[in-house]
C-alpha cells in the first residue's frame, strides 16, 4: 500500500473527491474514481496497516487498543424493542473496514430483489435503478474480488464467470451430496479468498496471509497505484460543511489538530451506522436538521438481517482439513409462502469454542448481558453441545429484514460512540422467521439436523443496511438513483447506508457493486464541469 500523505499535504492539494471512509464501498468508489483520472482523498478513521500481533483479542475493552487490530474503538448502544444495551458490535475500523472482519461471502442480490413490490405497512420497496443496470458492476467486483464458487442452479441467468473453488473436504463432500439427495440445490459459496497455501479463513478477525479479499487490498491499493489517489488515515471527520446546497469541505481531527479540507465532489462511505451520523452532525442554516434531512429521512430505514444457527450433522470419521465455509443454497429465497433468504455453512464446527462465542454473542445484546455468571455459566450448555454435536457443520439461515421509517439511528452524546440505533422488530418478521425456520426443517427432512440456540428472532448486527436510501422520491429517501444526496449538488452515498432493500445475502458484493456504479457517475458528471 502506497504510504499515507501528511495532512498539510492534504491542505495544499485541488481535489476532485474527497471520499470519508476506506471500507469496500469507499474504496470500490475511489478506484472507480481513479480509474477515470480524478483526483481523489481518501480520508479513514482506523490505521492503515497492522502488523503481525493483530488478532490477539476481539473482546478487549481500550479503544487504542481496538483500532489496532481493525475494531470500532467504542461500543454502540442499541435499543430493541424499547430495551437498550451497549455493545460491541462485529464493526472494523481501519482501511478496509469490516469487510477486513467478514468471513469473504460475497454473492449477489437476486434481481427479485431490486423489482418493486408491496410493503407490509403500504407503500413500495423499490430501488431507483434495476438488477440489469447493477450486472456490469457486479461483474467486475467479482472479477477484482476474485471470487470462486460455482452458479447457483436455480437462477436464470448466464453462469458468472468465476473461478473454480478448491476441492470439497471429505466432510463437506458428504453433507453437499446430502442435500442434494434431499432434493435441495446447493453451490458452492461464492468467496472472495485466494486460498493460498495454509489459508485460514480468518472467519471474523484479520487475514494475516493477504489471502481474503477486502476493500483495502482489492479496491483502495489498486486506486492507490494509480497515483491519482492518496490516502489520509486515522483522521476523524467531524463535520461535512455547506454552503447552501454544496459542499464545500470536510472538518476533520488528527493528531488533535482540526482542519477543514476542500474539493469539487464528496463521497461518503463512513458505513450504515455512521454515515448518517455525519449527515445529522452536519447541521447549519440551510440544514437545520442535518446535512440532506429536509424530509426526516437520514437515519431511517435500518435494516439488519436475521439469522439462526442450524446444525447439520455428517458421518463420523469424515476428514475437514480445509476451510468449511463452502456450500450455500438458495431454495426458499423467494417462495410462494413469502421471501426468505439463503442458508449458508459459516465455516465453524460445533466445538466448544464456537459454541461458547455464539452464546456469548447472544447473551451480549439479551437482557441478561449484565449479569456476569451467566458468561461463565455459558460453557456449561456450551461443553453439553459440543459433545452431543460432534461432527456436526454449523450453518447459518439468513433471513431478509424489510425496511421501516422508525427503525433508524439517532444521535446520542451519552452514549459510547455518540449515536444509537432504534429498532422495532414487528409481527411480521416474528412470522417470517417461524415460517422460514418450519419450511427449512420440512426441506432437510431425513438429514439430521438441530437448530442451536432459542426460538427467538436473532438481529445480525453485523449486517447493517439502509439509513441513507436510495429512492426516487425525497420523501421517502436519502439520496437519488446516482446516489446523489438529494438538495445538495455534489454530496454522494456508497456504501450499505444507500441499500434499499436488504436481500437475503451477504451485502458486501452489493455495497461494492453500488460504489463502483456510483463512481462512474460521480466521474463522469466532473468531467461535464471540467
Amino acid at each position: 500500500m502506497t504510504p499515507s500523505i501528511s495532512l498539510s499535504t492534504a491542505l495544499e492539494t485541488i481535489w476532485d473527491t474527497i471520499v470519508i471512509g476506506a471500507g469496500m464501498g469507499g474504496s470500490a468508489v475511489a478506484l472507480a474514481l481513479a480509474e477515470k483520472g480524478c483526483r481523489v482523498l481518501v480520508i479513514e478513521r482506523g490505521k492503515s496497516t497492522f502488523d503481525g500481533t493483530a488478532n490477539v483479542s476481539a473482546t478487549i475493552e481500550d479503544p487504542v487498543a481496538r483500532l489496532a487490530i481493525g475494531r470500532w474503538p467504542q461500543q454502540l448502544r442499541g435499543e430493541v424493542d424499547q430495551r437498550r444495551f451497549d455493545f460491541h458490535a462485529p464493526l472494523g475500523a481501519g482501511v478496509g473496514g469490516s469487510s477486513m472482519l467478514y468471513a469473504a461471502a460475497v454473492d449477489r442480490f437476486r434481481a427479485s430483489d431490486f423489482a418493486p413490490r408491496r410493503h407490509p405497512e403500504g407503500g413500495t420497496i423499490g430501488w431507483p435503478y434495476s438488477y440489469d443496470d447493477l450486472v456490469p458492476y457486479y461483474a467486475r467486483a467479482e472479477a477484482l474480488l476474485e471470487v470462486s464458487g460455482t452458479p447457483d442452479p436455480l437462477e436464470e441467468r448466464p453462469e458468472e464467470d468465476l473461478a473454480a473453488p478448491p476441492p470439497l473436504a471429505p466432510r463437506d463432500a458428504y453433507l453437499f451430496d446430502r442435500l442434494e439427495t434431499a432434493g435441495l440445490h446447493p453451490y458452492r459459496l461464492h468467496a472472495g479468498c485466494r486460498f493460498v497455501p495454509g489459508c485460514m479463513s480468518c472467519l471474523g478477525q484479520l487475514c494475516l496471509k493477504d489471502c481474503k479479499r477486502h476493500g483495502g487490498n482489492t479496491f483502495l491499493d489498486p486506486a492507490l497505484k494509480t497515483g491519482h489517489v492518496a490516502l489520509l488515515p486515522e483522521a476523524e471527520v467531524l463535520e461535512i460543511c455547506t454552503t447552501g446546497p454544496e459542499v464545500k469541505t470536510v472538518r476533520l481531527r488528527l493528531d488533535g489538530q482540526e482542519a477543514q479540507v476542500s474539493a469539487k465532489t464528496f463521497a461518503l462511505a463512513a458505513g450504515s451506522y455512521f454515515s448518517p451520523v455525519l449527515l445529522l452532525q452536519s447541521s447549519s442554516e440551510a440544514w437545520p436538521t442535518g446535512l440532506g434531512n429536509t424530509q426526516d429521512q437520514v437515519g431511517r430505514q435500518l435494516m439488519f438481517h436475521t439469522g439462526r444457527p442450524l446444525a447439520i450433522w455428517a458421518r463420523r470419521g469424515l476428514a475437514q482439513n480445509a476451510s468449511g465455509k463452502t456450500i450455500v443454497f438458495r431454495d426458499l429465497y423467494d417462495t410462494e409462502d413469502g421471501k426468505f433468504g439463503e442458508v449458508q455453512s459459516t465455516g465453524a464446527e460445533a466445538a466448544y469454542g464456537n459454541v461458547v462465542y455464539a452464546l456469548r454473542q447472544r447473551l451480549a445484546t439479551s437482557r441478561y448481558a449484565k449479569v456476569p455468571l451467566l458468561w461463565h455459566l455459558a460453557r456449561i450448555p456450551a461443553f453439553a453441545a459440543s459433545h452431543l454435536l460432534g461432527n456436526a457443520a454449523i450453518f447459518e439461515m439468513i433471513m431478509e429484514d424489510l425496511p421501516y421509517a422508525d427503525n433508524r439511528i439517532v444521535l446520542d452524546d451519552t452514549a459510547p460512540s455518540g449515536m444509537r440505533f432504534e429498532y422495532q422488530m414487528r409481527d411480521e418478521l416474528h412470522a417470517r422467521y417461524e415460517t422460514y425456520s418450519r419450511l427449512m426443517s420440512q426441506r432437510l427432512k431425513g438429514i439430521k439436523h438441530m437448530w442451536l440456540g432459542s426460538r427467538d428472532t436473532a438481529l445480525n448486527y453485523g449486517h447493517p443496511m439502509g439509513t441513507c436510501r436510495l429512492g426516487d422520491d425525497p420523501a421517502t429517501s436519502v439520496a437519488d438513483g446516482e446516489g446523489r444526496v438529494h438538495g445538495v449538488e455534489n454530496l454522494y452515498v456508497a456504501d450499505g447506508a444507500a441499500l434499499a432493500s436488504s436481500g437475503g445475502t451477504n451485502p458486501s458484493l452489493t455495497i461494492a457493486a453500488h460504489a463502483l456504479r456510483t463512481g462512474g457517475l460521480m466521474a463522469a458528471r466532473i468531467a461535464d464541469q471540467a
